[in-house]
């Protein structure tokens, strides 16, 4: 053989072995020769393999082009041409992977393609990839670029759970804890999610990144009923990070930011790592970077983009979509609409999304109708409540303790309480101090009511101060009676935010004088409803009776100089038009006033 030809067979067996390819073992106490010596450029060695046809290296390729951040977006499409060169060859893996990067796209590159990533699921499936047939089945629960196919996506996720695929385990866990695409069945999700840690245990003991990551939000929230281990979600998550996976890398995130696991609060370094982990392709680095750009947090504040940025989760994967639905919540970049928030809480939830199901539950139980449901919202507190959310136990220990909608339960109640308390849920620590005041379903106890008083004034619940300060007989009077208050200021500010949403409708007609007009009448009407509303209301707060009698009178005002102002100009009344604008100038003047004379007093109730 001559020099350059054995050079070129020298070449390819560094390429081959460096990408798991045939190669002689050295001696037991050290590398192998081919792996030091391709250490520095094993991506280019992959490629080279690849080139020459060698699928495991094309798929190792992949893998490792990924990384190569120096190559910008860009590295996205070369990772996508090398994982389908292996895909086409029949490694059934790769073209699972191929189709977890094309689900979700690759910022500046590659757009998502959920359509694709079914049919590349369906092919790893149908290649023996068991976490191939976890993500199509996920995909068919759920009804991802296709009709919903509950029993198979089901039946898809359980083979791939037995065949030890922790992540197919716990999708199946949650959709049968959450009643989700599956009939709720709290026990054997159980088994399922418990089954999941073992199985992610085992893989990121092995060196699975992914693994290692969904094993650290197992841990955090402490779904099998365990208390949460934030310490060894934090160790889990820096590991995934530092094999390069970039969803590991996101996971870290909320650690830094609001710093626990050992780490300490870091707002700017949880930017970074937002910012970082996007870039590198991570949905989920993604919605931590909206959320950045909503509060300004680490970052100059940039709502539009932030909304920009939840709208495309949202329609690559529903699972995402709760981002968008907290902005809809809350009014954050778009206009605040209950209804639309609901119905992308819904989205998120049905794809497995817990915390989604949580905000969900919170507004089933506390809107009016249509949107009130008692009955699904205490399913779905208690479905987020087993999946280790205490917020969610804290939620259905207040539905069941007041009975509204379902029957009542106290032990039940009591005991959810507790579990929330415990999960330092400040809210549940105030009630279930207020129970042991008053001996509700359990014994008295007031030192134990003090305690927990402390706790929760010391965790930022304001109201639990002057109630810790108070003597214990006089502790539940006292929230009676904040609680009335509560109620009153809450109708009084929905008939308020009811009238400023009719208001905010955009005006019918052209910009002509005759629709103008009319709108000024269409406006005059709504003020005359908001009017009728505000008095309808049964208010007995001395305060809160002021202040409605003077919002009436104020809505009155500015409904008579609109009406006032249209019929000056229909009779080309200039003197007329002229007072009836200072009149509504004057009404309109009153309005903020009155708005911060509410708010204050609302506020400041304990």
């Amino acid at each position: 053989m001559g020099p350059m030809r054995r050079a070129s067979a020298l070449i390819a067996l560094l390429a081959l072995a460096a990408c798991g390819g045939a190669s002689q073992e050295g001696p037991a106490s050290a590398k192998p020769a081919a792996a030091q010596s391709c250490e520095e450029e094993t991506a280019l060695a992959c490629r080279d393999a690849c080139g020459a046809g060698n699928a495991a290296c094309c798929e190792r390729a992949g893998d490792l082009v990924l990384l190569e951040r120096a190559r910008g977006p860009k590295r996205a499409l070369a990772a996508t041409e090398a994982l389908g060169k292996a895909c086409d060859a029949g490694r059934a893996h790769a073209c699972h992977k191929l189709s977890r990067l094309v689900m979700y796209g690759f910022p500046g590159a590659l757009e998502p393609d959920a359509f694709r990533s079914l049919a590349l699921a369906r092919k790893a499936c149908d290649g023996g990839d068991q976490a191939g047939c976890g993500h199509l089945g996920r995909m068919l629960l759920h009804g991802i670029a296709t009709d919903p196919d509950p029993r198979e996506g089901a039946s898809l996720l359980a083979k791939a759970c037995d065949a030890g695929d922790g992540g197919s385990c716990e999708e199946l866990g949650i959709a049968l804890t959450m009643g989700q695409g599956a009939p709720r069945d709290p026990a054997r999700g159980k088994a399922l999610l418990v089954k999941a840690m073992q199985a992610n245990e085992k893989g990121c003991s092995a060196g699975d990144a992914r693994a290692c990551m969904v094993l650290g939000t197992e841990l955090l929230w402490g779904i099998t009923g365990d208390r949460p281990d934030k310490a060894g979600a934090v160790k889990r998550f820096e590991s995934a990070c530092n094999a390069g996976l970039a969803d590991g890398c996101a996971m870290l995130v909320d650690a830094h930011r609001e710093g626990y696991g050992g780490l300490t609060k870091d707002v700017a370094r949880a930017h970074a790592l937002a910012e970082q982990s996007c870039a590198d392709g991570s949905i989920y680095g993604c919605i931590d970077l909206a959320r950045d750009l909503a509060n300004g947090s680490g970052v100059a504040k940039d709502v539009p983009q932030a909304v920009v940025i939840a709208r495309q989760a949202c329609e690559t994967d529903p699972a995402f979509c709760r981002l968008l639905g907290d902005f809809n919540a809350r009014g954050t970049g778009v206009a605040k609409d209950r209804p639309k928030a609901a119905s992308l809480y819904r989205r998120a939830c049905a794809a497995g999304t817990v915390n989604a199901c949580l905000e969900l539950a919170v507004i089933l139980v506390r809107s009016e109708a249509p949107l009130k449901d008692m009955q699904s919202g205490l399913q779905l507190a208690s479905g987020a409540c087993d999946m280790g959310r205490a917020a969610g136990c804290t939620l259905v220990g207040f539905i069941l303790s007041e009975g509204e909608g379902v029957p009542r339960d106290d032990a039940r109640a009591a005991a959810m309480l507790r579990r929330g308390c415990e999960g330092e849920q400040v809210a549940a620590c105030m009630e279930l101090a207020l129970w042991l005041a008053e001996g509700r379903s359990m014994p008295r106890d007031d030192a134990e009511s003090t305690r927990l008083l402390r706790a929760a004034c010391d965790g930022g619940e304001k109201p639990a101060c002057p109630l810790a300060d108070a003597k214990p007989s006089e502790r539940n009077p006292m929230r009676m009676k904040a609680r009335h208050k509560h109620r009153e200021c809450n109708a009084m500010i929905e008939i308020i935010n009811a009238g400023v949403r009719e208001l905010s409708k955009p005006p019918s007609g052209n910009n002509d004088l005759a629709s103008s007009l009319r709108s000024l009448r269409e406006m005059a009407d709504s003020l005359d409803r908001v009017t009728e509303k505000a008095s309808s209301l049964r208010i007995t707060t001395p305060e809160l009776v002021q202040y409605n009698t003077e919002y009436q009178g104020m809505t009155k005002g500015v409904s008579k100089a609109a009406r006032e102002i249209a019929s000056a100009a229909d009779a080309k009344n200039r003197a007329a038009l002229q007072a009836g604008q200072a009149n509504l100038d004057k009404s309109v003047k009153q309005e903020d006033a009155i708005i911060a004379k509410i708010n204050a007093f609302c506020k400041s109730i304990p």
